[in-house]
């Protein structure tokens, strides 16, 4: 097979199974339509819709739709680019793998047509250039002092790049308590409204349903969402305390329950880090809404727990604090929160094998589920790190079109997971010693 037909081919297969991605900068497919977001050329930008021609050979794509969006100013990083006649994709996923693309402009008139020039495989953090200064996979051992700070300050940067979006605008939060219960902290909305814009550039619930009660207004909160199982979730049989979210139907509604006890207003997590964990939970459903009539199932599937939990837990920390100094002070006293009473030892070695075993929906219920709050967010803060603080919910992403956690792994940061997780291993444990030993 010429490299022709390869090229070819790759195009065809992204066009046949992608699924769209309407929030992000990332080109995507709707059928046989590339659809691009933003498309920056000089100082202009454009959206445009570029159409697969039947039967081309070499492949070819025409524009049927663009709008000139520069007056909105958003952000072009990762955005598509058109210099020279050659307009790059920088990173075009299908079901299976990830493709730069690049199509050459061969006719402005009567129509615009583009044609294939090359596609290769891309990894997602690669999509726009690093800095000399960058962690990576290669040095990220040499520059484990480095780790917390450019974690939490990409977490930041996110924050404050997404802060005027409007791509959240249509989403909508309720927030409710019980008629009996007595909130100790008052900035939850708050809270919820910065988990969305954390992750403005991905699919969101369409709606977040916020439930706070203590153990006298279980009741109460069944009236308000009628599934028994959420509204005991955060409960024992005596107090209500915790958290539990997702996406409860099949159209997108996220629900989060938030039981209220008194005992635990001394705990600084509670007051905005559990709001944002738990939103990003619902959040991490999201790509498979009008795929599966319960989207956390499809997350479940193709996720390992401690990603689930690793994920929520270091951006709701992340996010949280402003200052590099709190966010390390409460960062350090999460990592030995959730002990597992067989796991003590944390050696690289231990670590390898913990995410070995740590197998996508298996790992559910057990005991090891725990150290997704310690070991997992610790191997997502170097996660975000290496590749930015959305780099974990691209994952999610590329899983909603059909890739598995493997597949979506290398995707986005370009290295497979086999080759990464002892480079993983070895840093978490250095960086849980730092803390505790």
């Amino acid at each position: 097979m010429n490299k022709q037909l390869v090229l070819a081919v790759s195009i065809i297969l992204i066009a046949q199974n992608s699924g769209a991605n309407e929030v992000s900068n990332d080109a995507y497919l709707e059928n046989d339509v590339v659809k691009i977001p933003v498309l920056s050329t000089g100082e202009s930008a454009y959206r445009l819709d570029l159409q697969l021609v039947p039967s081309s050979n070499p492949v070819q794509l025409k524009m049927v739709a663009a709008q000139d969006i520069t007056e909105l100013k958003l952000s072009t990083t990762g955005a598509s680019t058109f210099a020279n006649n050659i307009l790059t994709i920088p990173f075009l996923a299908n079901a299976k793998a990830s493709y730069k693309v690049e199509l050459k402009l061969i006719s402005a008139e009567p129509d615009v047509i583009l044609e294939l020039k090359d596609a290769s495989i891309a990894a997602w953090v690669n999509r726009k250039a690093q800095n000399e200064d960058a962690i990576t996979f290669s040095n990220v051992k040499s520059r484990l002092a480095d780790l917390p700070d450019v974690a939490w300050e990409n977490t930041q940067k996110l924050l404050e790049a997404n802060k005027d979006s409007s791509k959240t605008a249509d989403i909508i939060l309720k927030v409710l308590k019980g008629p009996n219960t007595q909130l100790y902290y008052d900035g939850s909305e708050r809270s919820f409204e910065k988990g969305i814009k954390l992750w403005a550039n991905f699919s969101q619930p369409r709606e977040y349903l916020a439930l706070f009660y203590n153990f006298s207004d279980k009741t109460w909160a069944l009236t308000q969402f009628d599934l028994p199982g959420l509204i005991d979730a955060p409960c024992t049989q005596t107090e209500c305390t915790g958290g539990n979210s997702g996406i409860q139907t099949a159209d997108g509604l996220g629900v989060g329950v938030f039981g209220i006890s008194q005992k635990d207003s001394i705990d600084a997590y509670r007051y905005g880090p559990l709001q944002i964990h738990e939103y990003s939970h619902a959040a991490q459903c999201a790509p498979w809404v009008g795929l599966n009539n319960n989207p956390c199932n499809g997350q479940q599937d193709m996720s390992p727990c401690w990603l689930t939990e690793g994920q929520a837990h270091f951006l709701g920390i992340s996010g949280s604090f402003s200052s590099f100094g709190d966010y390390k002070e409460n960062r350090d006293r999460q990592i030995n929160s959730h002990p597992v009473e067989s796991f003590q030892d944390f050696s690289a070695e231990k670590i390898l094998q913990f995410y070995s075993d740590d197998i996508p929906r298996t790992c559910i219920g057990k005991a090891n589920y725990r150290l997704g709050y310690t070991l997992g967010m610790l191997t997502v803060e170097v996660l975000s790190a290496i590749g930015g603080s959305e780099s974990t919910m691209k994952i999610y992403e590329l899983g909603g079109m059909g890739q598995t956690f493997e597949e979506a792994f290398i995707n986005v940061y370009g290295i497979s997971w086999a080759e990464a997780k002892p480079i993983l291993a070895d840093v978490i444990a250095s960086l849980h010693g730092d803390v505790y030993m």
